[in-house]
C-alpha cells in the first residue's frame, strides 16, 4: 500500500452570533454548541476548508499513482483532546464543558461560491484570551466570516447554507462518542470527482449535525482539532491510500502457482510511460513453442514505467517435472515511446519445481534469519523537504552472508518519536520486491521538518519480527 497526503491550502471558522469575526490564522479549529451559564441560548459554528489537487493530479497523470489502484481518500484531522483522557468531560476556567456524544457532517461548499478567503484573524471573541489553548488575543472583523466570503462579497446564505441543513448533499458523517476522537471521513467518491473535474473544487464545510446546532442549553459544549496553522505533524490532510507494491516473480517462477512477470521502461535511466500498454506478451516454453499469448486488459500498468502480466503454468500429470530450470521467454510487442515504435522486447525466466514452493510433509521449516542494511539514505542524513529517495534494502542470510538475497513478506513503516511515544506517519506497508532488489520510495513532499525513523518488519513461517534498529534521517527546509 502507498500513501500520499494533500494538505489544506486554506481554512477558517464561521461563527454564528459573530457574523463578521474571522479566525483563519488560529492554530486550532474549535467547535461549540449550546449556550452560556447566564441564559439558556444556542450558539454554534462551522468550519470551511479547501485543498489544491494539482500535485495529486500530476501523480495520476505520470502513473506514480494509478487511478484504479486508489483504495481510499480520507479526510483526517487530529483532536486537540486526544492526548490526555483526563480532560474528558472536564470544564474549562470560563465554564465551558468538553463535549461528548455528538455527530459531525461534511458537505461541499455550493458551486458558485469558490471565491472565499481564509482571513487574518486568530482568536475567538471571548473578551480577553483563549485560555484553553493559550493563544494571545487578536480579534479581526473581516472575511471569511459567517456573513462575508470576501471584503466585497457576502455568502449567498449566511453561514454558507441557510437553516441547519446543508444545501448540498451530506457526503458523510461521524459520531464522536467520547469527544476526543480523531476525525476520519471517507471522501473517496468526492475526491475522484474533484480530481477528474466532474465536481468543482469549491471547498468543503464541516459542521455539527443540525440537531446539535439548534440545541438550547445553559452549557456551552466545545471540542477542537488542529488547523493547518498548527506547525506540527498534526496538520489536517486528505490521505490518499493506493495499492500496488511491486512483487516481481521473474527469479522465482514456479509451476502450479500464479507468477507475476514485469517489464520496466526507462529513458536515460529515468522511468517513462509507454504511449500505451504493450499490445501482446508472448510466452514461449523451453522448446520455443508458444505457450500463451496475453493481450488486452491482462497486460497491466502498475506504475510509472512499470507493467506486468500474470502467468500460471500447470504441471499437468507431472509434465513439467523434466523441464524445470529450463529457459522460457516472454516477448513484449507493441512497445511505443513518444510515438516511436520500438522492437519487441524478449526477456527470459526459468521455471522451478513446485516442490520448492509447496512444503507438504511432516517437517516444519524454521524461519529464515536475515541481517539487513540500507542504502539510498544514510543514517542521520539531512534531506531537503520535497526530495524523493529510493531506498534499497540489502538482505543477507545470517551465518551465510556471502550473497545478497531478495526477501518475501518484508514491510516497512515510517514514524517519529515524541517522548516515549512512536507516532506512525506511514504504517507498515509492503517493501517492493523487484527483479534483483528489495526497495521502497520515500517522498518527503508531504513530510514536515522533523526527525524520522524507518523500521523493517519481516514475516516468516507465521513469525513476525520487527527489527529493533531503525534508520533515522531528518527532513529540513534547506541544506
Amino acid at each position: 500500500m502507498g500513501l500520499y497526503k494533500t494538505f489544506f491550502s486554506a481554512n477558517t471558522t464561521l461563527q454564528e452570533g459573530a457574523p463578521l469575526n474571522n479566525t483563519g490564522q488560529n492554530e486550532v479549529v474549535e467547535f461549540w454548541y449550546g449556550g452560556a451559564a447566564s441564559s439558556a441560548t444556542t450558539s454554534y459554528n462551522r468550519f470551511i476548508f479547501r485543498f489544491d489537487t494539482t500535485k495529486l493530479r500530476e501523480k495520476y497523470s505520470s502513473g506514480e499513482i494509478m487511478s484504479g489502484s486508489v483504495t481510499s481518500h480520507k479526510l483526517s484531522m487530529t483532536s486537540t483532546g486526544s492526548f490526555d483522557k483526563r480532560l474528558l468531560g472536564q470544564t474549562d476556567i470560563i465554564g465551558r464543558q468538553r463535549a461528548s456524544s455528538f455527530d459531525m457532517i461534511l458537505s461541499l461548499i455550493p458551486t458558485g461560491q469558490t471565491n472565499w478567503v481564509e482571513g487574518v484573524g486568530n482568536s475567538f471573541n471571548y473578551g480577553s484570551r483563549n485560555t484553553d489553548f493559550g493563544l494571545t488575543e487578536k480579534l479581526t472583523d473581516g472575511p471569511s466570516s459567517w456573513k462575508k466570503r470576501t471584503t466585497l462579497d457576502n455568502w449567498e446564505f449566511e453561514g454558507v447554507y441557510s437553516g441547519n441543513a446543508p444545501t448540498e448533499t451530506i457526503l458523510t458523517q461521524q459520531n464522536f462518542e467520547l469527544g476526543n476522537e480523531n476525525l476520519s471521513m471517507d471522501i473517496t467518491e468526492t475526491m475522484e470527482k474533484i480530481i477528474s473535474g466532474e465536481t468543482a473544487n469549491s471547498g468543503l464545510i464541516l459542521s455539527l449535525s443540525g440537531s446539535y446546532e439548534t440545541l438550547t442549553s445553559t452549557t456551552r459544549n466545545f471540542f477542537g482539532f488542529f488547523s493547518r496553522h498548527t506547525n506540527t505533524i498534526y496538520s489536517p490532510s486528505i490521505i490518499t491510500s493506493f495499492s500496488g507494491s511491486v512483487q516481481d516473480d521473474r527469479k522465482r517462477v514456479y509451476v502450479d502457482k500464479t507468477n507475476r512477470l514485469y517489464l520496466y521502461t526507462q529513458k536515460n535511466r529515468d522511468p517513462i510511460n509507454l504511449d500505451s500498454v504493450p499490445s501482446e506478451v508472448t510466452i514461449r516454453d523451453y522448446d520455443d513453442t508458444i505457450f500463451s499469448a496475453i493481450t488486452g486488459s491482462s497486460i497491466v500498468q502498475q506504475g510509472k514505467g512499470i507493467y506486468y502480466v500474470d502467468l500460471f503454468i500447470p504441471n499437468s500429470g507431472g509434465s513439467m517435472n523434466d523441464h524445470t530450470f529450463e529457459m522460457w521467454t516472454d516477448t513484449w510487442s507493441g512497445v511505443t515511446v513518444d510515438t516511436i515504435p520500438l522492437p519487441a522486447v524478449e526477456l527470459e525466466f526459468t521455471i522451478k519445481d513446485n516442490k520448492n514452493y509447496f512444503n507438504i510433509g511432516n517437517n516444519l521449516e524454521e524461519p529464515v534469519q536475515y541481517g539487513f542494511s540500507f542504502y539510498g539514505i544514510s543514517n542521520g542524513e539531512k534531506i531537503k523537504q520535497g526530495d524523493v529517495r529510493k531506498v534499497f534494502v540489502i538482505a543477507q542470510v545470517k551465518y551465510n552472508p556471502e550473497d545478497d538475497v531478495i526477501v518475501d513478506n518484508l514491510q516497512y513503516r515510517l514514524y517519529i518519536r515524541q517522548g516515549r511515544n512512536q507516532i506512525d506517519i506511514i504504517p507498515f506497508t509492503d517493501v517492493n520486491r523487484g527483479f534483483n532488489q528489495n526497495y521502497l520510495t520515500i517522498d518527503t513532499s508531504f513530510l514536515f521538518q522533523h526527525e524520522y525513523f524507518l523500521q523493517l518488519k519481516l514475516t516468516s513461517n507465521d513469525v513476525e519480527i520487527t527489527l529493533p534498529e531503525p534508520l533515522s534521517f531528518q527532513v529540513v527546509e534547506e541544506l
